[in-house]
């Protein structure tokens, strides 16, 4: 944000609530100087209380906008961050789950040729008479290299 449109926004802030302080001495002095003419406490005290939540309205509507108008001159910095690390904004994006768009007779037939596969490949391989998973395990360690 401008840093002199927010002392102009503080500025009006002062203003608002000033008035406000001499409304309510004025009519302090009025209530003091025309009391022998009727004019009480409680016929004024109404006018008072309106001004202070008028003054209070108008300050939070005006603290609201310097937030907003804030926070939107922020996102241009943001969004030059982001490009500088494109590898992070992919990242934080929400990613789209490719299972997700698969319908169920997609995934009927998917799982169909994976376990087609998985047959393929236990009875190409030699020794596919493999008595445990144990025995299985110690074949492919053993076809490893070692490193």
């Amino acid at each position: 944000m401008n840093p002199i449109s927010q002392v102009s926004r503080y500025a009006l802030i002062a203003v608002i609530w000033i008035g406000v302080l001499i409304f309510s001495m004025g009519m302090t002095a009025i209530i003091s100087v025309f009391s022998d003419a009727g004019i009480r406490f409680q016929d004024v005290f109404p006018l008072m209380v309106l001004s202070v939540i008028g003054a209070a309205i108008s300050t939070s509507i005006i603290a609201a906008t310097s937030r907003d108008s804030g926070a939107a001159a922020q996102a241009p910095s943001q969004r030059v961050d982001n490009r500088a690390a494109p590898s992070k904004s992919k990242n934080d994006q929400l990613s789209l789950d490719p299972v997700s768009l698969l319908t169920e007779d997609d995934l009927e037939e998917l799982r169909a040729e994976v376990k087609q596969h998985l047959r393929s490949r236990l009875l190409s391989e030699e020794g596919a008479s493999v008595s445990s998973f144990e025995d299985l395990l110690a074949e492919r360690s053993q076809q490893r290299p070692r490193k």
